[in-house]
């Protein structure tokens, strides 16, 4: 579930939200600079891509909320049973995961083990240490 403080317009219903409808940006300042940095790809498709995006991959689709003054969007996870398969990338971030809970605590052992000491005891690459830390 993601949840986002931002407000729809108060003329619309969560059934306009998710068709077709006009883009009305809470702020369109900010939302004029991320759409030029090209971190939006084209106005009004946001949530029709969310929504195609699980259709696609075989989920369904999303629900939508307006409650508590923000939008809600929730999530059905995909149950993959009885294999319980992970994908390359969910593996890729639970190895992640992993390697920054042993990178903390290891240097909570040791306020002054080095990189390469770490990435030695850890099994991974000084730069993969040096991406976790930052």
């Amino acid at each position: 579930m993601i949840w986002n403080d931002g407000h729809i317009p108060l003329d619309w219903s969560l059934q306009k939200l998710i068709t077709k409808h006009p883009s009305k940006p809470y702020n369109p300042d900010i939302a004029n600079t991320f759409f030029r940095a090209g971190l939006i790809e084209s106005w009004r498709r946001g949530i029709s891509k969310i929504i195609e995006a699980c259709v696609k991959e075989g989920l369904s689709k999303p629900i939508f909320n307006t409650d508590l003054g923000g939008l809600f969007v929730e999530f059905t996870a995909r149950n993959n049973s009885p294999a319980n398969t992970i994908t390359k990338s969910s593996q890729s971030v639970i190895k992640t995961r992993k390697s920054s809970v042993k990178i903390i605590e290891l240097t909570r052992k040791n306020q002054n083990i080095t990189i390469q000491e770490i990435a030695t005891k850890i099994g991974i690459t000084t730069r993969a240490i040096e991406k976790q830390i930052q």
